[in-house]
């Protein structure tokens, strides 16, 4: 799919007779057999190269072959060009003679972010997308990445944070299922499952914290041996089910908050009710109060 979309963009752009290409997670190969039949088909001779002297030896080659045009895959890391060279990194690849008289026609961008922004035709893609732990993930699902950033604008229309994008990889990664989220509040969330073909993991990217808990229809309690730390810091279950379900996550001293707060206002609504109740009526009353919170208690510790 990713290669696909670049050769195309190069095919678009071969009246050229100087192509450059910003390739840095190596979308294409010398072997590649889409690419090698176009260039063959417009007369390019095609360099390789992400280091300048490999770079200046293979130009100086191709000005002296036949062939008139040239197509550069400049492969030089994307970290190369955001950072300054060192001693221990080499500059990324120099090549001002190629740009003069140039133009934007000239140059093709095809790094990951690039190719997300126009594949889902949503420009929210972090550049973080193409740093490279990121990009390996991205280049190997990328039908994982574009269905998962579907889901999310299920969702959202507009919204794209941080911890979108982290979801988006995790979820990719990690082969999940087809899922949506729902935020009932800051302490739940409803996640539906679609089609779960085999038991999987469920990467909640919230820091962790044993006090979340995750329950499957709103009935089953995940054990807690199946709830551990990913990455360091997330909190990941792992899901021993398949089919379409829901899997509620809680944070359970909010719902030890609740359950006190349930039984403050039904104090408090004792207390109010005490001063207009006949004396006579008082004992069934804190009978039916026991049996509330009795409720109440069974309730939270389902």
């Amino acid at each position: 799919m990713i290669n696909q979309w670049l050769v195309e963009k190069i095919r678009n752009a071969s009246e050229n007779r100087i192509l450059i290409v910003d390739d840095p997670h190596k979308i294409i190969t010398n072997h590649d057999p889409l690419f090698k039949r176009d260039i063959e088909t417009h007369n390019f001779i095609a360099i390789f190269a992400s280091t300048n002297l490999v770079f200046r030896e293979l130009l100086f080659h191709a000005r002296r072959d036949d062939k008139e045009k040239i197509i550069l895959i400049d492969q030089t890391p994307s970290r190369r060009k955001d950072k300054i060279a060192s001693i221990t990194r080499a500059p990324p690849l120099f090549y001002p003679d190629l740009l003069d008289g140039s133009s934007e026609d000239n140059y093709i961008k095809g790094d990951i972010q690039q190719f997300l922004i126009e594949k889902t035709e949503d420009k929210g893609w972090p550049k973080k997308a193409n740093f490279p732990p990121y990009a390996r993930i991205i280049k190997d699902n990328i039908e994982h990445i574009v269905r998962a950033h579907r889901e999310l604008r299920k969702v959202d229309k507009v919204r794209f944070s941080d911890e979108d994008f982290i979801k988006i990889i995790a979820f990719s990664a990690l082969e999940m299922p087809t899922t949506s989220f729902s935020k009932l509040n800051p302490t739940e969330y409803d996640i539906t499952i679609s089609n779960a073909s085999s038991p999987f993991f469920l990467v909640f990217c919230q820091a962790y914290d044993d006090n979340w808990e995750a329950f499957i229809d709103g009935k089953e309690r995940i054990s807690d041996k199946y709830h551990f730390v990913g990455d360091g810091f997330l909190n990941v279950w792992y899901i021993d089910r398949t089919g379409s379900f829901t899997v509620t996550l809680e944070f359970s001293s909010q719902r030890l908050f609740d359950f006190g707060l349930r039984i403050s206002i039904a104090t408090l609504a004792t207390l109010m009710i005490l001063v207009i109740i006949p004396e006579n009526n008082l004992r069934n009353l804190v009978k039916e109060l026991k049996k509330h919170t009795q409720r109440v208690i069974t309730q939270v510790t389902q």
